[in-house]
Formats: C-alpha cells, sequence, structure tokens
C-alpha cells in the first residue's frame, strides 16, 4: 500500500515562502547591527535565502501552471506572496 504525500507539498511550499518573506523583511528594515551575532546568522543565510526568494518564486508559478491555474491552489497564494515581497522591496 503506498502513501501518497503529495498533497502536503502546497503546504510545505507556502510555509517556505513565508519563512523566506519573513526574513528579508526583518533582515530589511531591522538594524542588525547592533544584535550580537546577528550578522553572523545574516551572512550565512543571505544566499540560499536570495535562491529561495526567486526559486520559489519560478516553482510555485510552474506548478500553478501545472495545475491548470485554479484559483484555489495554495501555489498561487505563495507566487503573489513572493512577488509582492519583491516588489516592496525594490520598490519600497
Amino acid at each position: 500500500m503506498a502513501i501518497n504525500n503529495t498533497s502536503n507539498i502546497p503546504k510545505i511550499i507556502l510555509i517556505l515562502s513565508v519563512v523566506v518573506v519573513i526574513y528579508w523583511a526583518v533582515t530589511s528594515r531591522v538594524d542588525l547591527s547592533g544584535i550580537k551575532g546577528s550578522d553572523i546568522v545574516f551572512e550565512i543565510l543571505w544566499l540560499p535565502m536570495l535562491a529561495g526568494l526567486f526559486g520559489l518564486l519560478i516553482t510555485t508559478l510552474m506548478l500553478w501552471i501545472k495545475t491548470k491555474f485554479n484559483l484555489r491552489s495554495l501555489y498561487l497564494y505563495s507566487f503573489l506572496i513572493l512577488l509582492g515581497s519583491i516588489l516592496w522591496f525594490t520598490l519600497g
């Protein structure tokens, strides 16, 4: 008997998208130089989070297209969160 865990993938992608956006929101709005050790954590995580931001954006778009543009899909919401955050960080 095979167990199908594919229903958890949209939830995991949505959670990862929110984590990436929260990371970038905190690091762009909070002065981390006064907090001891925070700049080390930022230096370690900025490249994976940058890859996650754009990688998840492309992945969610492809998966949303694969689900035939379903408006109830969590991929759409994840894509909108990531796209909105990119626009907010670049224009704001």
